[in-house]
């Protein structure tokens, strides 16, 4: 699901993330970082989010004395498109 907020190019999307089998319900504020019309009609747009997850909520147990229990997820997205006929 999402949710247009009121802050301009920023949306909050909910959902779930599955790692190994386990389910962890997961929202996040992802932000539009640029857009821009390209040549042949095509549409590109990016956008980036972060997120901290426990690795062991998910069941990720190894190398548990070497990697913290808390990690930090950034996602940058890039995607391109035809852009919609005008009229």
């Amino acid at each position: 699901a999402s949710k247009k907020l009121e802050e301009m190019g920023k949306y909050e999307l909910t959902g779930e993330l599955t790692v190994l089998g386990k389910k962890s319900p997961l929202t996040v504020v992802f932000e539009l970082t640029g857009q821009k019309d390209l040549p042949g009609g095509l549409h590109r747009v990016g956008g980036q989010t972060s997120f901290s997850l426990k690795r062991s909520v998910l069941g990720i147990d190894n190398m548990a004395d070497e990697i913290a229990d808390d990690v930090l997820i950034m996602v940058n997205l890039e995607g391109q498109m035809k852009a919609p006929p005008m009229g």
